[in-house]
Order: structure tokens, then C-alpha cells, then sequence
């Protein structure tokens, strides 16, 4: 079955008014077809054809990012769909994958319970990275920690030391979440590190991040080996339980839940703008906003 094929089985968005682009693949096998001209009734509407067809929704997030940017999840069988509707440029763009992870921290009940450690507080760090690079480490007030990125490959022993730092003697540093915004090798070089040897010091739950499509690599090939590097290093990565590490790809608007602490994608490749992108690869960052104890 050809990947333009896969279309056919979700339900079709009509309307005279709406303008249809080209279906096109944001990397990993994740579909996206573009419409413009769309209102928010047509983002409803749309939502109400998906639970007729037997979809059922798995999240949403209400009123919307500042009420211009609507987003819902719908899974049926090994098909995930994510709507997302851009209010003010009137763009909404269908995210279709097949056989993909859902996540589930994206359900709050089934998280608002973590424990806590008595006194603990939610403690952001700042990596301190030789040149440049990005890199930080969110400490829950469950001991656990949530990566953002990780920087170069000379910076992996550096960050496994200091979680180790952190952690009680004896344990592993568990890393509930590993964010990646995109893959220069100054934000996942760290990641890519992770060999068997590395990989044995930590438990890392999920990793979240968007992989790219072929015509953003064109211009980056050495970003398309790094890509391919971190890849191969997640066979490495086990959770607490010692299964694999679970991979996740967030779409905008999505939510996540840990111990006390919220994260919200505020943009995904999904919804680049065809009319002013540039296909830097860049482009394909994932943007997260993290909110804890009310900030």
C-alpha cells in the first residue's frame, strides 16, 4: 500500500470554501494534509465526523492555546489523527500516523497521583555546556527528571554525572521524559552518546521527539546522521521496568503530565506555515512550555 494511499481511510473534511494542498509527509511516516480558508466550525465539524467513523478521542485541549490554536487526538485501531486548527490564518491541518506510540501521560487521571518526596520542590537546572549548546534537566519533586535536549556528544558524560549528582546513592536516575526540540548535533549529540555502556546508568521512560521529513534533511544530510545516530541509541535506552524506552512524537497542543508538572507543546512541525518556510531544519523545532507550582 502506497503512503498516499493510507488518506483514503480517514474521514473526508469538505466545504466549498476551503482550499486543499498536496498531502505531504513530515517525516516518520506522519502524513499531513493542509487546508486553508477554515473556520472553527469546520475544526468541530471535523471532530464530529471522526467519532461517527468509530475514532475516539483520547485528548484535547479545550479552549486552545490563548483561543487561536485548537487541537484533538482521535486513535481507532492503529490509526492516530491529530486536528489542529489555526484560528487567526484560518489554516487547519489534518496529522495522520499509522502504528504509532500514543501516550499515555497525555491522560491526566492516570498521573495527578504520583508521589511526591516530603519537602521536595520542582528544581529547574541549567546546563553549563562547554561552547554552545542546549541543555536542561527538570528535577520533579517525585526525584525523577525531565530532559530538555542534552547537548553535543562531548557533553553526555557530563550530564549523566550530574543526574547521578542528584539522585540518591544506590539508584539510577530515572528520566520520566527526554525532549528533543530538533536534531543539531548541539541538542541531541547527548543522546547519540547513549551506548550500552552509558545507557545502563539511567532509566529513560519516553522520548518525545518530532523526526523530520526527506525535503528538511536536503539541506541538512549531517542533521539526517544525527537523526539516524539517535535512532540507533534509543535500542540502548530501557525504562524502570527494563523495557525498552518508550518514543512518542508531539503534536502542537498536546499536554503531558508528571508528578505536579504540566508540559505543553506550543508548536510542532506539523503546522509549518508552507508559505514562509524556508526548510531549515530549524523549522522542525518542537517548542514546550512547562508549567509548575503556578509558573
Amino acid at each position: 500500500m502506497e503512503r498516499i494511499s493510507l488518506f483514503p481511510y480517514i474521514p473526508a473534511l469538505v466545504g466549498d470554501h476551503l482550499t486543499e494542498l498536496p498531502l505531504e509527509d513530515f517525516g516518520d511516516g506522519n502524513l499531513v494534509k493542509e487546508y486553508r480558508g477554515a473556520t472553527k466550525q469546520d475544526y468541530l465539524n471535523y471532530l464530529t465526523s471522526l467519532e461517527k467513523e468509530g475514532f475516539e478521542k483520547y485528548s484535547d485541549n479545550g479552549d486552545g492555546i490563548g483561543d487561536t490554536v485548537f487541537t484533538s487526538t482521535f486513535a481507532k485501531e492503529l490509526w492516530q489523527v491529530t486536528v489542529l486548527f489555526l484560528a487567526r490564518p484560518g489554516k487547519l491541518f489534518l496529522s495522520v500516523c499509522y502504528g504509532k506510540e500514543l501516550c499515555p501521560r497525555m491522560i491526566p487521571e492516570l498521573w495527578k497521583h504520583e508521589e511526591a518526596i516530603p519537602g521536595a520542590k520542582t528544581r529547574l537546572h541549567m546546563m553549563e555546556l562547554w561552547w554552545f549548546g542546549n541543555s536542561f534537566v527538570l528535577q520533579l519533586k517525585n526525584g525523577h527528571f525531565i530532559i530538555s535536549d542534552g547537548g553535543r556528544r562531548s557533553n553526555a558524560l557530563y550530564l549523566l554525572d550530574y543526574l547521578e549528582s542528584l539522585t540518591p546513592e544506590g539508584q539510577k536516575p530515572v528520566i520520566d521524559a527526554w525532549m528533543i526540540s530538533h536534531a543539531h548535533a548541539d541538542h541531541v549529540g547527548a543522546l547519540c552518546e547513549m551506548n550500552k555502556e552509558r545507557a545502563e546508568r539511567i532509566c529513560v521512560e519516553g522520548i518525545y521527539y518530532s523526526i523530520a521529513g526527506d525535503e528538511m534533511y536536503k539541506k541538512a544530510q549531517g542533521t539526517r546522521v544525527d537523526t539516524a545516530n539517535m535512532i540507533c541509541a534509543l535500542k540502548n535506552l530501557k525504562n524502570a521496568e527494563g523495557e525498552p524506552t518508550h518514543f512518542y512524537r508531539p503534536h502542537t497542543g498536546e499536554k503531558y503530565y508528571f508528578c505536579d508538572v504540566v508540559i505543553e507543546v506550543v508548536h510542532a512541525q506539523d503546522q509549518l506555515l508552507r508559505d514562509v518556510a524556508t526548510r531549515d531544519i530549524n523549522e522542525t523545532s518542537t517548542w514546550f512550555m512547562i508549567r509548575a507550582e503556578g509558573q
